[in-house]
């Protein structure tokens, strides 16, 4: 649900090896979310006609807002590509949810940083639901939410 306390949160995006001095480095920079991002806003610059950071591609609505379900279709249509490259099964179709990348994200992450911290980046106003549902009683080292969350999955992966 979007209330005003969610729509006025703050949204940090941390450089992911913003620079690079070896291959492994290189590779991760990959996926690196402000990287991403400066480079999908260039290249959609020209077909832009909103101001939302996700726009169509598709005739007829190019350049235009795209809406929160097919967000969340691509989303879930992604997690199993990468199932798929990765040789394994991905998960039923229909029991997966675009909602349930934040319990994942915030299970990653809670390694190395401050459970706080991850309150404030999944827009938690207390600890009580983090304690409830994911993996608090993991040790951490502050680092970055996004920085802990990719650091997470690239060792899982590379």
């Amino acid at each position: 649900m979007q209330t005003e306390f969610h729509r006025s949160q703050e949204i940090v995006l941390e450089s992911f090896h913003a620079s690079p001095t070896t291959d492994y480095e290189r590779l991760l920079h990959n996926l690196c979310p402000v990287r991403a991002i400066k480079t999908y806003i260039q290249r959609t610059k020209d077909v832009r006609k909103c101001q939302h950071l996700l726009v169509s591609y598709k005739k007829g609505s190019q350049g235009f807002r795209i809406s929160k379900k097919r967000i969340s279709a691509w989303i879930v249509e992604f997690i199993q590509l990468c199932y798929q490259q990765q040789g394994l099964e991905p998960p039923n179709y229909k029991s997966l949810k675009a909602h349930g990348t934040g319990a994942q994200a915030s299970s990653w992450a809670v390694a190395g940083v401050d459970p706080l911290r991850i309150c404030k980046s999944a827009v938690w106003t207390n600890l009580h639901t983090f304690g409830n549902h994911y993996r608090l009683h993991l040790m951490y080292a502050d680092q970055g939410f996004s920085t802990a969350v990719l650091s997470a999955a690239a060792t899982d992966v590379l």
